[in-house]
């Protein structure tokens, strides 16, 4: 099992980037990793100060059944980085919104972690709201910054569907997943 943790990386950062590619997004270079040819769209949003990269296990998994889309928030990972400008949760989101457009994108599943988590809940309160062209089909958050409890926005049971967070909790963590990569 320490093999696990201990696991040089698979790729290097030049090998990851060209697995990728770059959208201008309101002036901002955004990296984002696509894999996938399906109908249903998993849109992951990473954690604080990682980048799609924590995803390079699992992502060919997922592919076999959804369209994954894993932007590197901006200021994070392969993303332009801006040292000399706060950038908040709402601007961060308007990126990912603006992203979604670019790519045509009109319905997605979100899995969120960490700060993926307020990014997405932002995205939900827009939704609720009536500002948002993007349906959301569900939310899935993991290891999150923000109590569901503690949330401001309605109905998240609407969000969170089983079926599909059943399935992607399934694929991520069957002992037989974890024999074959790991």
């Amino acid at each position: 099992m320490a093999e696990v943790f201990n696991s040089p990386p698979t790729f290097t950062a030049n090998q990851w980037e060209k697995k990728g590619r770059f959208y201008e997004v309101l002036g901002k270079e955004i990296f984002i990793i696509e894999k996938g040819d399906h109908e249903e769209c998993l849109f992951i949003l990473h954690g604080y100060l990682t980048s799609s990269y924590d995803y390079y296990k699992v992502l060919d998994a997922l592919a076999e059944k959804y369209r994954v889309v894993i932007p590197d928030i901006f200021g994070f990972g392969l993303s332009e980085k801006n040292a000399n400008h706060y950038t908040t949760i709402i601007t961060q989101v308007d990126y990912l919104v603006e992203l979604c457009k670019q790519m045509g994108l009109q319905q997605i599943s979100i899995l969120s972690h960490d700060f993926g988590i307020a990014l997405g809940q932002e995205l939900l309160t827009r939704d609720n709201a009536g500002l948002l062209n993007i349906d959301i089909k569900e939310f899935i958050y993991c290891n999150g910054i923000l109590p569901i409890k503690n949330s401001y926005f309605l109905d998240i049971k609407d969000y969170v569907k089983k079926e599909v967070a059943t399935k992607i909790i399934t694929m991520l963590t069957t002992s037989g997943f974890f024999k074959k990569k790991y």
